[in-house]
């Protein structure tokens, strides 16, 4: 990992980050600040990822970890979805790809129909 923090990760998450991806940059702080979930858009060897970490008691990963391992496959046909890389439930942490896009809460964008996000 470079950059100047940890980005909230625990020792241990940043071990399965590193098992998996080897080297990341954190490029963005992708969180939302309401839970102790974490968000990071992370690059390693020049591809963008998403680490989604949390506490122990956090049990919000687990369910997008059973989506991602369940239910993806039809959007992943389609690529409308992200991929899941790894998971470890121990630890509370997943990555997938990253699927560009932006935001739109809040902005005018929000209730328009509008492009599928990452295309």
């Amino acid at each position: 990992m470079t950059g100047r923090d940890d980005g909230g990760l625990g020792k241990e998450q940043w071990g399965v980050v590193s098992a998996t991806l080897g080297h990341v940059e954190v490029v963005a702080d992708m969180s939302w600040g309401l839970v102790d979930t974490r968000v990071l858009r992370v690059r390693s060897e020049g591809a963008d990822f998403v680490v989604k970490a949390a506490g122990a008691c956090n049990h919000h990963i687990g369910r997008e970890i059973n989506a991602h391992e369940t239910a993806t496959n039809p959007l992943l046909r389609t690529d409308s979805c992200s991929r899941l890389v790894a998971a470890d439930r121990e630890h509370n942490i997943l990555i997938t790809t990253f699927v560009p896009g932006s935001l739109v809460e809040g902005t005018s964008a929000e209730l328009s129909r509008g492009p599928q996000a990452g295309r």
